[in-house]
């Protein structure tokens, strides 16, 4: 547990050293940000302050989606996942403008967003897998 804590530390640490500009889109319900090597982008489909669903900014596809919930204007990742309760509380608040104004607040939110995505890495690792793409890594994942 602790080796888990220290890598996600590292991670947040590192998340937002990369020199090239975040993609951005033109809507104030997305919120996009680097996370580890990926721009990923929370999205509110109808601007009721819940997260929607995260999608990858280079290729748009939906990589994690809010239980319940079917996006139509992006395609779904083959390897989706639902957005669990502890997931849901974390991401509802990366779309909210004070946090975001905070350094700290932020910086909070996306480690909380980072650990539980890292949760959720065996099940996609094994989706990758099913799907002869090997186990999950920078490479396949973004390969959709």
């Amino acid at each position: 547990m602790r080796q888990l804590t220290l890598c996600l530390v590292f991670l947040g640490s590192v998340a937002g050293c990369s020199m090239q500009p975040v993609v951005q889109f033109d809507d104030p319900n997305t919120y996009c940000t680097r996370y580890m090597i990926y721009d990923m982008c929370a999205h509110d489909a109808d601007g009721d302050r819940v997260t929607d669903y995260f999608f990858f900014g280079d290729d748009e596809q939906v990589f994690l989606v809010r239980d319940g919930f079917t996006p139509t204007r992006r395609p779904l990742h083959v390897c989706v996942q639902s957005i669990g309760k502890r997931l849901q509380s974390i991401a509802n608040q990366i779309l909210d403008p004070e946090i975001q104004a905070s350094p700290s607040d932020a910086r909070r939110v996306k480690t909380g967003l980072i650990t539980e995505y890292v949760k959720l890495i065996p099940r996609i690792s094994k989706c990758q897998i099913e799907n002869g793409r090997g186990a999950e890594d920078a490479d396949t994942f973004l390969d959709g």
